[in-house]
């Protein structure tokens, strides 16, 4: 019998032991910046598929959960970087790590007799914030690298800033778009970072906001970061459904046709938007048309 070469046997232990661990762990979906002093990390330990015409849903498990136990240890990360001298070959850890997680879906599965209801099943999905020692600088490109005892599938995940570009979850601003005509054009910027509390925007105000035209790459100064209000209940059960204090962008008197995003210095882009003299006219026809397939029996 041919006796098998011991380093073969090795190397595909190595190699089975890799596929097996990228299959069954948390799936790594985004490295994005959420400012200059902060990263955000969005994981998924699944995902819910729904079927065509079927009462039932799946739930695709990605493999083992993320580790929430050592997700929010500052020695479970590391970021690099070859062109910023502040964080170096060698890498620095975050000063602080921050978790909020919710359920990314729930599937109705299979009937179970037994208990005269469906099977349900669900999966979380994880925003990790990783509170920088040093700020981000433009145009400069950034590696961030895991502890394999969290259970991401990919160990290392690369990005680059560029405010102009990079979108933040912390602004936001109407994606449907904003009327030509002389109405309240606002973008608003806050961040709930879980058990961090809110993102404190405070040493941002008066910073600089442009709003960009993307189709023709003109930046035109919009106005100046200002804060709004506090965090307050917004519901009869005083429930807070932003959890945050709000800084907010007016860019009110801008009237232009076009497609545009708003930057602001120091913390990045919104979602690119519309501004155009028919802006609602697309949703209200959607809408209606939801109100009236509703109406079951109509002909």
């Amino acid at each position: 019998m041919k006796k098998m070469n011991p380093h073969a046997i090795v190397m595909a232990f190595m190699l089975m032991t890799i596929f097996s661990f990228k299959l069954t762990a948390s799936k790594l979906v985004s490295v994005s910046v959420v400012d200059k002093n902060y990263v955000m990390v969005f994981l998924q330990d699944g995902e819910v598929v729904f079927n065509e015409n079927a009462a039932t849903s799946e739930l695709i498990e990605f493999g083992m959960p993320l580790n929430t136990s050592r997700a929010n240890n500052i020695e479970s990360w590391l970021i690099k970087s070859n062109d910023d001298p502040a964080f170096g070959n060698n890498g620095i850890m975050p000063v602080q790590v921050f978790r909020k997680s919710k359920l990314s879906g729930m599937s109705q599965e299979q009937w179970v007799h037994s208990i005269f209801d469906y099977h349900f099943d669900w999966a979380y999905e994880h925003v990790l914030f990783l509170q920088l020692p040093s700020p981000l600088q433009n145009g400069k490109s950034y590696t961030i690298e895991v502890d394999q005892g969290l259970n991401i599938d990919s160990l290392s995940a690369t990005f680059t800033c560029d405010f102009d570009t990079s979108r933040s979850e912390a602004v936001k601003v109407n994606v449907v778009g904003y009327s030509t005509r002389k109405s309240a054009k606002i973008a608003d910027v806050y961040m709930w970072m879980g058990d961090g509390g809110f993102r404190d925007y405070g040493a941002f105000e008066n910073n600089d906001a442009y709003i960009y035209n993307v189709e023709t790459g003109e930046k035109q100064l919009a106005g100046k970061l200002q804060f709004w209000k506090k965090e307050a209940a917004e519901t009869s059960n005083n429930h807070q459904m932003i959890r945050s204090d709000v800084w907010s962008v007016d860019f009110s008197a801008f009237n232009t046709p076009g497609k545009y995003r708003i930057i602001i210095d120091g913390i990045g882009c919104s979602d690119n938007f519309v501004i155009a003299d028919d802006v609602y006219l697309e949703p209200a026809r959607v809408s209606t048309l939801g109100f009236f397939y509703m109406r079951i029996g109509q002909d």
